[in-house]
């Protein structure tokens, strides 16, 4: 390759370089100039908003993944997700832990959750018990999850069962089991101020999807586990304003042990009179990725109610920062082993209405995310074209731009027996990736985008001491991805990622659509 070619690259790779640099710069003053702007319009126009949560998503590939971390009740789950503007006393503590003040009443809850992917794709049951308890100045919150989750049904290589390999599925991958732990505590000292710390740990034996990640393996053992620490504050002022802060540290440190099959040809035997039908052994391989990924952030909210009107309106702003020195091997990107990090910042308004019994919340936000992944030569590399890379420089860098939307609605019907909520979410997420490869002195720009589709529903039955509710949801648009090729065949390389993917996929994406339904059953019973 001519040397004029290699100083191409190098220009766009220092212009990338400046964008990047541009881009943590301007996410900075926007996100200041942002929060800034949207504290004076609550300030003048009563606008208020809230963002459900505090680690921005971030996907690669429109995986379609069951609802495996919804370990936790709510009192308007089927609103759309619209909670920014309206309060929910039952599921406020989980995000927040100053928000524990809002609770009128201490009580028990059980919270099981049922979810199904179609294709026969995976399935996961939960059953979360807890309780929220309100005593004095004090409150908090409490909770543990036993869930079972099963994998998609073992397709692997054809010759599986053929010659004998493995079994069709293994129990682990059946029936695998992850523990959910959480504790809240918070305290009001006065003046409308209440203050809290929360901690939250999940123990996992298995990740939905995580089988289509390593697509064409044998078997996949992954254990590790997430942490999350939350503190929280809530300021409410006499006049209805309040002020929502809170900061976290999250944290992802899995190992996946992948099991695979390669088939080197046999030695050649001379010997004509015999027909070999299999020329090729097969030999087991065992490959270790590890999955980590550290996460920084911060939230705030502010809600002002609207004079003269039963209108609220909330802005909100998230930051998040994240560290991945370990991304895992997947099969659907062409870089190993490759580290990165992330910037993301979201930008929300939302506004809710109560009136007669009937409360109506609409909500958007615009999520812009920057993230950088790269490749280290273990040694030195010789390029194309004569030029060396010496050990630990990037031989691959891939830098991703995200302007992803989410626009949610809901409305809630109160009745004298109960109530009935009905709501929509609808996910847009769009990203550019430009790559650049070193050592083949190649360059490419891929854009991909898609929308995932939530409508659900919601029935609360209130009886005698006892809350009842049934809570159903559809997500689709999200399937199962691959990467195609300019030849027009598509390879099967399935990827899913619940926790997050950042990969970088190794061609233009596929899909396999699919569907999955949740279904949860609420259960509170107040306590003295």
């Amino acid at each position: 390759m001519k040397r004029s070619a290699y100083e191409t690259l190098e220009r766009r790779a220092a212009l990338l370089e400046r964008r990047g640099v541009a881009a943590h710069t301007g996410l900075v003053w926007l996100g200041r100039l942002l929060v800034v702007g949207a504290l004076l319009a609550a300030l003048f126009a009563g606008l208020t908003e809230r963002a459900r949560g505090q680690v921005i998503p971030i996907k690669t590939v429109p995986v379609a993944t069951g609802d495996q971390f919804l370990v936790q009740p709510s009192m308007r789950p089927g609103m759309g997700g619209a909670g920014l503007a309206v309060d929910d006393t039952l599921a406020d503590p989980f995000r927040n832990p100053a928000l524990g003040t809002r609770a009128r009443e201490s009580l028990f809850f059980g919270a099981p959750v049922l979810y199904g992917i179609s294709g026969d794709n995976g399935s996961g049951r939960t059953l979360p018990l807890g309780a929220v308890i309100r005593s004095g100045e004090w409150h908090g919150a409490v909770s543990v999850a036993l869930q079972q989750l099963s994998a998609a049904r073992n397709t692997g290589f054809f010759c599986n069962v053929c010659f004998g390999l493995t079994d069709p599925q293994l129990l682990s991958e059946r029936s695998a089991r992850n523990v959910y732990l959480f504790g809240a505590l918070g305290k009001d000292v006065g003046d409308g101020l209440s203050l809290g710390v929360s901690a939250s740990y999940a123990d996992l034996r298995w990740v939905s999807g995580i089988e289509h990640l390593y697509a064409g393996s044998q078997r996949i053992i992954p254990t590790g586990h997430t942490s999350i620490v939350r503190v929280g504050a809530l300021k409410v002022w006499p006049d209805g304003r309040e002020l929502d802060l809170v900061g976290f540290r999250s944290s992802v440190e899995m190992e996946h042990d992948v099991l695979w099959f390669d088939f080197p040809p046999r030695p050649q035997v001379v010997r004509p009179e015999v027909d070999d039908p299999f020329p090729f052994e097969p030999a087991a391989r065992l490959e270790t990725n590890l999955d980590h990924t550290n996460t920084w952030g911060a939230e705030v909210r502010y809600r002002l109610p609207v004079r003269t009107s039963s209108w609220r309106v909330t802005t909100g702003a998230t930051v998040n920062r994240a560290d991945h020195p370990k991304i895992p091997n997947y099969r659907i990107q062409d870089i190993p082993r490759d580290p990165g990090e992330t910037w993301a910042l979201g930008l929300a308004l939302g506004a809710a209405r109560s009136l007669e019994g009937v409360t109506f919340a609409v909500e958007a936000a615009y999520q812009p995310i920057w993230s950088d992944t790269w490749q280290e030569a273990d040694v030195a590399l010789e390029a194309v074209g004569g030029r060396t890379i010496p050990k630990g420089e990037r031989t691959i860098e891939n830098d991703f731009q995200f302007d992803n939307l989410l626009i949610r609605t809901g409305v809630d019907r109160d009745f004298d027996w109960g109530d009935v909520q009905l709501g929509l979410e609808a996910r847009s997420i769009q990203y550019t990736l430009d790559q650049i490869d070193w050592v083949a002195g190649s360059a490419r720009t891929q854009d991909e985008s898609w929308v995932e589709w939530s409508p659900m529903a919601s029935v609360g039955l209130s009886l005698e001491g006892l809350d009842l509710r049934y809570f159903g949801k559809r997500t689709t648009g999200a399937g199962q991805p691959g990467t195609g090729f300019d030849w027009g065949r598509a390879e099967s390389f399935d990827a899913a990622a619940p926790i997050g993917i950042l990969a970088a996929p190794s061609g233009p994406l596929t899909l396999q659509d699919a569907s999955v339904w949740t279904h949860q059953f609420v259960v509170t019973i107040p306590f003295s």
